[in-house]
């Protein structure tokens, strides 16, 4: 009997022991999820959302692959800020918007999000699927557009299912992750 007994709370201590190691493991890993995919700005991305219809989880994530909330990031190519926008490209969007177009700006993280939220929404405005402005954002847009005026390329929804450059597909899967990681850890949360 005080075998049995002690068989019985052996088993039972080491499903304890599991389950709390479990427990322990995943609010570790999600700990560090949440360092190493940072949620700030939240008033100006949330802003953003309300103005332009962009989901937060695509914003954030663009922020994070673009310059992993550098606002004072230069890239080699000209890019600057947190959604690493072009100065022709804020002077556009932002004559557009009607806001003040002094390229030093730029470096300012509101007025960052805010011509770089546009800009997606506009993306979006144009290609209507996700994964087609993150190739956009990647490639550029008429290279996307000759892309989609291949039928080859094309899915039963006229929408682009084959991406013909590799660099262009890893980034649009890397994207594709960053926003769902973002989505796991912030809106599943809310």
């Amino acid at each position: 009997m005080n075998r049995k007994f002690f068989n019985s709370f052996i088993v039972i201590l080491i499903l304890i022991l599991s389950v709390g190691c479990g427990f322990l493991y995943d609010a570790l890993f999600t700990r560090h999820r949440l360092r190493e995919y940072p949620r700030q700005y939240n008033d100006t991305v949330i802003a953003c959302y309300y103005d332009y219809g962009v989901p937060v989880s695509v914003i954030y994530a663009d922020v994070k692959i673009a310059s992993d909330y550098n606002s004072g990031l230069v890239s080699d190519n000209g890019r600057i800020g947190l959604m690493q926008l072009t100065r022709d490209e804020y002077d556009a969007l932002a004559a557009e918007l009607g806001i003040a177009t002094d390229s030093g700006l730029l470096f300012e993280p509101k007025t960052n999000l805010n011509i770089g939220t546009y800009k997606l929404s506009k993306l979006y405005e144009k290609y209507e699927n996700w994964s087609t402005v993150y190739a956009a954002l990647y490639i550029g847009e008429s290279e996307v557009d000759s892309w989609l005026s291949d039928p080859a390329n094309l899915g039963e929804d006229g929408s682009l299912v084959s991406i013909p450059d590799e660099d262009t597909e890893k980034f649009v899967k890397n994207f594709e992750k960053t926003v769902e990681i973002y989505r796991d850890l912030y809106e599943s949360a809310n």
